[in-house]
């Protein structure tokens, strides 16, 4: 049971860093294409490093906005898993309330 668990594990792991991977590349381009690379790796470095995670998901919505031209509800559709993928707080808490035993009977 613990090898099933540890192996689901790093399966929601490898899941987690492909879809933050994904994000980055998306955020890259979208700020990119609308700042300028200097503003995008600003940007992409300020997340890393200071985990505010806010910049990578304007370059998402910028992205899907103005290079795959998608509708303003559609490219807020595709940022909104950033939300929980990305920022680790609300990924962290996420996690704590579905992971904690059930304690009422």
């Amino acid at each position: 049971m613990v090898a099933a668990r540890e192996f689901l594990g790093f399966i929601m792991a490898a899941i987690f860093t492909t879809v933050a991977l994904m994000m980055m590349i998306m955020a890259w381009l979208g700020l990119d294409h609308v700042f300028g690379w200097k503003i995008a790796a600003a940007a992409l470095v300020f997340s890393m490093f200071m985990r505010v995670n806010l910049y990578l998901l304007a370059g998402v919505y910028l992205f899907s906005a103005y290079v795959w031209f998608q509708s303003p509800l559609e490219a807020i559709l595709l940022t909104l898993p950033g939300l929980m993928f990305i920022t680790p707080t609300i990924a962290t808490a996420l996690f704590t309330a579905v992971s904690r035993p059930d304690t009422h009977y």
